[in-house]
């Protein structure tokens, strides 16, 4: 008898901002939604959304679902709802809701039950439809996440697939949410639960590119859609009234395929839960996933990594999938431009040294669906944006490191996040536009976020500058130097030998490149400081000249082009990451023996919002540096102290660079330099630690525990030991 192949593993969830940087963590990336809780992550969910645009219902209507069925198809489905005595024989009203729902005694499931059977007509008289419509309040659908939610209502697939023929939210193709009454509270409550299974229908599946949902409070209905780009939503119309256009839109919904309805037919989802993709004509299928909790931000680029195997060579890659913004170039084209600009510039041989340091690609391609580009929606013009209040909270809990789940500080600050605004709009005041994109890469790696032994987390990073000095001597910027985006990859040729290499480049620019998107890149912990404030922080205070004026003038009046990311800025990204590593965590053999005091200086270091003055406190004061760093295990605290001085180095950096008002661009000689001093840095404490291997574990703090507690007591501060998120 065959074994069974092991299903695609899930990833563990991770506490890490997406690199499209906002002024605060996302909320789904919060311990209240990692959870579970549902009434915590419908409340997220909404914050992080934070708007949704209004528009006209044959607006939406006409720009997602097509064709629209016609006249006489709508009299003669009417007609066979007349016979069964599911609309007056007038065709004035539904027999079953001649009293309004509002005006109704009974209870909300009982109200809109007759639907089952009005919509259920519609859709047979749909030759070969796909799908059902069900009525189910008590029902939950089968959820990968944990996911306790109960939609009023759905239309699914008419096929299962689970073979215990039990609902599972792949199956859901558009779910309903009803209240007899229209007051603002429950208009709000169904605006929350449908746009809660919205989110979960997208980060659930894979194979979903959008999805669609319906809201009825008292006689009002609205049409909602999502995509990584945007939350719409239609004017109401009467759907009591309004019987051809309710006719109208079932029978054009009944008529759809899966693709119409957001599936995506470049992926396979097997029986056994791994996943088939076709990319640039060739079939990867899933072996585990590496990364794929950033499709919980549902408004984002939604990346998932799966690790696969190509099923031609058989050999192991990392397949990418995200959703870039459309004025963006794809990563793989980025790359390829980097490693053109790096030969042109560094001659062949040097090119080639730079991809050992490089992640390699294999494929990349912006997805297809039906001959047609897969982009998001685009729904006209006419339309509102509408702010949705989701009742912030900020965390409370302490972090999970059972699952993975990374702090952002020991204490967000809510006022200070709650003082910065959202944009309305983009800058440009267009509709938000994205393209879905995949490349296939050759390279498989740990993140060096999840690298246990600090050695290996040290060579790794080390690695990647050499990885950077190619890329600035190329002319480029990474923007993006992350503890999630330096890979420790195993060589395949050579099994035990590792090597760290640079990844996720969708950010990557060139240094004197004039086109737009000269804003704030990067991960929220690990960015500069000078890109966190979007502002040259070391120009000289006594220097005044007509170019500094021009400069000052540009900073002052929101341009662009004031501000550029140089290669110092990457450098002090990867100061970062080192910094975060060593102070999240401890000597497993050796913890150290000022938790508090180090949990302190972690707190200063990773705020977790943007323009917090602790973090460049602690870049850009020595005293803080000098204290912060004797609260590090004595194992590995003083002799990674050319580690904090590297940071009094790139000071001196920025004084030099930023000695000539412009900024930029730094010289060729001035960029070796400063790559030297860093590759310093790392080699002295490399070699200071090469006679052990301190193996990591995340920062504990010790909790105190009275002796008459009782067990459910114990338990709870038992769970409480992790590093906690507020203070």
């Amino acid at each position: 008898m065959a074994s069974t192949p092991p299903r695609t593993p899930k990833s563990k969830p991770r506490f890490l901002s997406c690199p499209d940087t906002q002024p605060r963590f996302p909320l789904t990336t919060q311990p209240q939604y990692l959870s579970g809780d549902l009434t915590e992550g419908r409340r997220a969910v909404v914050n992080d959304i934070n708007r949704y645009r209004e528009v006209p219902y044959d607006q939406l209507v006409g720009s997602r679902l097509h064709p629209l069925p016609t006249d006489s198809k709508v009299a003669q489905i009417r007609q066979v709802l007349r016979t069964r005595g599911a609309i007056t024989q007038d065709d004035k009203e539904w027999t079953r809701f001649v009293q309004r729902p509002s005006a109704a005694q009974r209870s909300e499931c009982v109200v809109f039950q007759p639907l089952q059977s009005t919509i259920s007509t519609i859709f047979e008289q749909v030759d070969m439809t796909l799908f059902r419509f069900v009525v189910a309040p008590t029902e939950t659908p089968i959820s990968t996440r944990r996911n306790t939610s109960r939609p009023d209502a759905y239309i699914r697939l008419k096929t299962w697939y689970r073979s215990d023929r039990k609902t599972h939210w792949f199956d859901i193709a558009i779910p309903f949410e009803f209240k007899k009454s229209k007051n603002d509270d429950e208009k709000r409550d169904n605006e929350r639960k449908v746009i809660w299974s919205l989110h979960n229908i997208m980060r659930e599946d894979p194979l979903r590119r959008f999805a669609l949902g319906i809201t009825i409070e008292d006689t009002e209905l609205r049409i909602w859609h999502i995509d990584r780009a945007l939350l719409t939503v239609s004017t109401s119309i009467d759907f009591t009234a309004d019987i051809d256009r309710v006719i109208s839109l079932f029978c054009l919904i009944a008529q759809q395929t899966k693709v119409d309805l957001g599936w995506d037919p470049t992926v396979e989802r097997t029986a056994d839960e791994r996943y088939v993709f076709m990319i640039c004509g060739k079939r990867y299928t899933t072996t585990r996933e590496l990364a794929t909790f950033g499709a919980d931000l549902t408004i984002s680029r939604a990346t998932r990594v799966y690790e696969a195997v190509d099923e031609e060579t058989k050999e192991k890659v990392a397949i990418k999938d995200s959703w870039r913004e459309s004025s963006r170039d794809h990563e793989g084209s980025i790359l390829e431009n980097l490693h053109r600009d790096i030969e042109r510039k560094l001659g062949k041989e040097e090119a080639a040294e730079a991809k050992k340091y490089i992640v390699g690609v294999r494929a990349y391609e912006d997805v297809q669906v039906l001959d047609k580009l897969d982009e998001t929606l685009n729904p006209g013009k006419d339309g509102r944006w509408i702010e949705i209040n989701g009742e912030p909270r900020f965390s409370g809990t302490p972090h999970l490191p059972s699952i993975g789940h990374i702090p952002a500080s020991d204490y967000l600050p809510s006022k200070s996040l709650r003082r910065v605004p959202l944009p309305m709009k983009n800058e440009d005041g267009t509709i938000p536009r994205r393209v879905h994109a995949r490349i296939v890469f050759n390279d498989v790696g740990l993140p060096v976020k999840d690298v246990t032994v600090l050695n290996d987390c040290m060579s790794c990073l080390f690695d990647a500058l050499k990885g950077l000095l190619y890329v600035h001597l190329g002319g480029w910027v990474h923007r993006d130097v992350s503890v999630s985006n330096v890979l420790w990859v195993e060589d395949k040729d050579k099994p035990g030998h590792f090597t760290g290499k640079l990844a996720d480049f969708e950010y990557a620019k060139e240094i004197v490149s004039d086109d737009s998107h000269e804003v704030r890149t990067g991960t929220m912990h690990f960015m500069a400081i000078e890109v966190e404030l979007q502002r040259y922080n070391y120009l000289p205070p006594a220097q005044f000249s007509l170019e500094s004026a021009v400069t000052a003038v540009k900073l002052f009046s929101g341009l662009r082009s004031a501000f550029r990311m140089n290669p110092l800025h990457d450098l002090e990204s990867i100061w970062w990451d080192l910094t975060w590593i060593m102070f999240y965590h401890t000597d497993k053999n050796s913890p150290t023996e000022k938790a508090e005091h180090q949990l302190c200086f972690f707190n200063q270091a990773f705020p977790g919002a943007i323009g917090q003055a602790s973090r460049q406190n602690f870049f850009e004061k020595g005293e803080v540096l000098d204290a912060a760093y004797k609260t590090l295990s004595t194992t590995y605290g003083k002799k990674s102290e050319t580690i904090w001085q590297l940071a009094v180095v790139l000071r001196k950096y920025y004084e030099k660079v930023e000695g000539d008002p412009s900024g930029l661009p730094m010289e060729e000689k001035l960029t070796r330099a400063a790559h030297k001093h860093a590759s310093d840095a790392f080699s002295v404490a490399i070699a200071n630690l090469e006679e052990m291997r301190i193996h990591l574990q995340p920062l504990q703090r010790p909790v105190k525990r009275n002796v008459d507690d009782s067990p459910s007591d114990q338990a709870r501060k038992k769970a409480k030991q992790a590093l906690p998120m507020s203070v």
